[in-house]
């Protein structure tokens, strides 16, 4: 079981535990004055890997190897600014998406890595429109057949999905607005 957290001064704490005992370990991943958002994590391939928005409008993600105290870091591509949200997506080699609000006018993007290369690329979700969505709060991501699924709040309060395509292009929709949300 793992957990992360904001901890004392805005550093980043890990906790593990084995399933089914009560007893935690703590781990400090970065000392204070690291992060500015809520961390998120994720777990794949006998690893966790977390991100968090860092203190430079940007977020930086780090990895380790399951009952391993060493931590790798790299910065993520595209610059944040909400807190951000990871999910891993399977394969061989694999890897994360992490998705936030970017600096590009508040439109969220997804960065990738693979498999810990602290090789980061950035797409757009806008990509395949003519307008960028304006985000309000947090985006969500989770995969669903190999392609990326991400929601989020407008700045006029509408719910927006967004869905990759075999090509890589994004595509979006209003799922609901908000007058009734």
């Amino acid at each position: 079981m793992n957990i992360v957290a904001e901890g004392p001064s805005n550093s980043l704490d890990f906790y593990w535990a084995i399933n089914g005992t009560a007893t935690w370990y703590p781990e400090v991943v970065a000392g204070a004055g690291s992060i500015e958002s809520a961390p998120a994590i994720v777990a794949q391939n006998n690893g966790v890997n977390i991100v968090a928005r860092n203190m430079s409008l940007g977020s930086t993600f780090w990895w380790a190897f399951n009952g391993s105290p060493t931590w790798t870091a790299s910065t993520v591509s595209g610059g944040d600014l909400s807190g951000p949200s990871i999910v891993a997506y399977p394969g061989n080699p694999g890897g994360v998406h992490v998705v936030a609000r970017g600096l590009l006018g508040d439109s969220p993007g997804v960065s990738t890595d693979v498999n810990g290369s602290g090789d980061w690329t950035w797409t757009a979700l806008y990509n395949n429109g003519p307008t960028a969505p304006v985000a309000a709060g947090v985006p969500a991501i989770t995969m669903n057949n190999g392609s990326e699924n991400i929601a989020f709040i407008d700045i006029q309060g509408d719910l927006l999905f967004y869905w990759e395509d075999s090509s890589g292009a994004f595509h979006g929709e209003t799922v609901d607005t908000a007058a009734n949300l």
